[in-house]
């Protein structure tokens, strides 16, 4: 396993992810948005994320979102997907 892909920076391990090789997709955003309660964000966002598989951070905040993320190419499309249609 490369020593670049770290668990503990949030990048997954392409095995355990259930991915061959070195097939992750890595995706950084930010969104200036209005969240009058961001905490009640974290759930669904939460649940959403361990379903596809994915990994990496997700700051939400009254001000907005930011993040990176790291997956399977199809799983992280899925994640942003849901965000543009969601917030």
């Amino acid at each position: 396993m490369p020593s670049r892909l770290r668990q503990a920076e949030g990048l997954a391990d392409p095995a355990r992810a259930g991915l061959s090789g070195d097939m992750l997709t890595v995706a950084a955003l930010y969104q200036f948005t209005r969240f009058p309660d961001p905490a009640a964000l974290q759930e669904p966002l939460l649940a959403l994320c361990r379903s596809e598989g994915i990994t990496g951070t997700l700051i939400l905040a009254r001000e907005g979102i930011n993040s990176t993320i790291a997956g399977a190419q199809e799983d992280v499309h899925a994640i942003l997907d849901y965000l543009r249609r969601e917030y």
